[in-house]
């Protein structure tokens, strides 16, 4: 199951619930898609994105409104100050890992 975090004003409750019931953690199905959040809110809406990043699967909205390019969606993803380690599983790691 993939939880995805679509919708802007979804995403304070979906971290909420991410963060303080044990979901992630009891179901290993579970998974956190983080499309429809511009890069730079992502640590605004999951400020513990680190601790989650196992269970969380990189996703962009392009082509819609204010995406220019996915390139510039990834450029400003990695311009966070995350672990390379986090971003590489986000970005690549856990959906080959989810989908394989």
């Amino acid at each position: 199951m993939v939880c995805s975090s679509g919708m802007m004003r979804v995403a304070p409750l979906l971290s909420c619930q991410l963060y303080t019931t044990p979901t992630h953690r009891r179901h290993p199905n579970v998974y956190l898609e983080v499309s429809g959040i511009p890069p730079a809110k992502l640590l605004e809406y999951f400020p513990r994105l680190s601790e989650i990043a196992h269970k969380t699967v990189w996703g962009t909205d392009w082509p819609s409104p204010g995406i220019t390019s996915m390139k510039a969606n990834v450029e400003a993803f990695l311009a966070l100050p995350l672990p390379d380690d986090v971003k590489a599983m986000i970005l690549d790691g856990n959906a080959r890992k989810l989908w394989a």
